[in-house]
């Protein structure tokens, strides 16, 4: 009875070692993700930011030709 009860024990710890490494793995991927959407976000805000700049640029030029 003793014998049983230990290997339930020692199942126990590796089910919830093995359970607790995938929840850090799916944590990692999850994060890395997030992080990975964040950064294009930012960088297409600068393009936008970018391009707003440029068209600026381009329409005070067009204004300079013309007068």
């Amino acid at each position: 009875m003793e014998g049983k009860k230990m290997n339930v024990e020692i199942v126990g710890w590796i089910i919830k070692y093995s359970l607790g490494s995938y929840m850090f793995i799916a944590r990692y991927v999850f994060f890395k993700h997030l992080a990975n959407e964040c950064q294009n976000f930012i960088s297409n805000i600068k393009a936008i930011r970018m391009s707003s700049h440029e068209k600026v640029k381009s329409e005070q030029k067009l204004l300079t030709m013309i007068s």
